[in-house]
């Protein structure tokens, strides 16, 4: 087997897919069930606005913002007072990861439209 670039793109895509999907496990089996927990205690109940999941990126940017006043979905002054030192980690970690999923994305999606040689069919 040939390692051109589009194998060494597609194993980075599928490490990068994978490390996603642990950073969302992760974040949602630790931060966001403590959050959920510790907000419940104090009477907001943040499950039922949950829909599509949107909590998960909206809890990210509460934890990592630092004007939890423009936090428009989620209570984010409590959540900056509940949030922990392994929170911030874990919301890093998701963000980074997801970024770099989607900058990949890009980057397949236009070597595959614009760039000869690129057989992506």
């Amino acid at each position: 087997m040939e390692w051109g670039i589009e194998s060494v793109l597609l194993l980075v895509s599928l490490l990068t897919i994978i490390n996603v999907a642990a950073a969302t496990l992760c974040f949602g089996r630790i931060t966001v069930r403590y959050l959920d927990r510790e907000l419940l205690a104090q009477g907001v109940d943040m499950t039922e606005a949950d829909g599509l999941g949107m909590r998960f990126p909206w809890y990210v940017l509460a934890i990592l913002s630092n004007r939890p006043e423009h936090q428009p979905f989620v209570p984010g002054e409590a959540i900056m007072r509940l949030r922990r030192p392994k929170d911030i980690v874990l919301a890093r970690w998701i963000s980074w990861s997801f970024f770099l999923m989607m900058v990949l994305a890009i980057v397949v999606f236009l070597g595959c439209r614009i760039l000869p040689g690129w057989d992506c069919e």
